[in-house]
């Protein structure tokens, strides 16, 4: 529904209207300008040019608009991922997405990846993630791979990829942003290959943990 307010004065003033996405399209334009922890009633009002009190009537809480702010960012992440093409190398592509979202928007990646209010967690039960997978189904290197090990290779680039955005955007260097995507890039190749040679026999995971625990006992 719409939000009607109007100024005072004899003569009533063209309606300004506010629904609910544009309040949380206001709130992530406040955080790509100051931050995550600028997510207020009053810094969102002041983006619109109006109050608070037509926020507080489409959600109740400042809880409530936070978490659809983010998740609003977090579909804005998604979609830079599932958008990316690395030469049409589709696994590659969302973890060059995912850092290519952290160059870009760091506001907007640090308040969906790495917000106090929502820990960073890999649960292939994520709707958003959904999109990532079917994004992978479409690369040639993966056809053979069942949707178990999908979400596994998603997962296990994710949490590296998190790691080296993060290190990128504590140092903010620049001139490592090349070397940081080649790690990525290598690290996506390796997860494959890895996942190919356990596919085809060539190694077996639970033999080599067998003999590093044997190892480890044995020393």
């Amino acid at each position: 529904f719409n939000i009607v307010f109007y100024k005072k004065g004899k003569n009533m003033p063209p309606k300004v209207n506010f629904d609910r996405d544009e309040i949380i399209h206001a709130g992530i334009e406040v955080v790509r300008k100051l931050g995550p922890h600028a997510i207020t009633t009053r810094n969102i009002a002041r983006e619109m040019g109006g109050s608070t009190q037509p926020i507080y009537r489409v959600f109740e809480t400042i809880e409530t608009l936070e978490a659809a702010i983010i998740r609003k960012a977090e579909e804005e992440a998604i979609k830079v991922m599932v958008n990316y093409n690395e030469d049409n190398r589709h696994f590659l592509s969302i973890g060059l997405g995912y850092f290519h979202f952290a160059l870009h928007e760091p506001h907007l990646f640090k308040l969906v990846y790495m917000s106090e209010t929502k820990p960073l967690f890999f649960s292939k039960d994520n709707d958003l993630r959904e999109q990532l997978l079917n994004k992978m189904k479409e690369d040639k290197d993966l056809q053979n791979f069942s949707d178990e090990t999908l979400h596994n290779l998603i997962r296990d680039m994710s949490i590296f990829s998190h790691g080296i955005c993060t290190a990128f955007l504590i140092s903010k260097d620049e001139r490592i942003k090349n070397e940081y995507k080649e790690m990525l890039i290598n690290m996506g190749f390796k997860l494959i290959t890895y996942e190919h040679l356990k596919l085809n026999n060539i190694i077996n995971e639970d033999e080599i943990k067998r003999r590093i625990h044997n190892e480890h006992n044995n020393s």
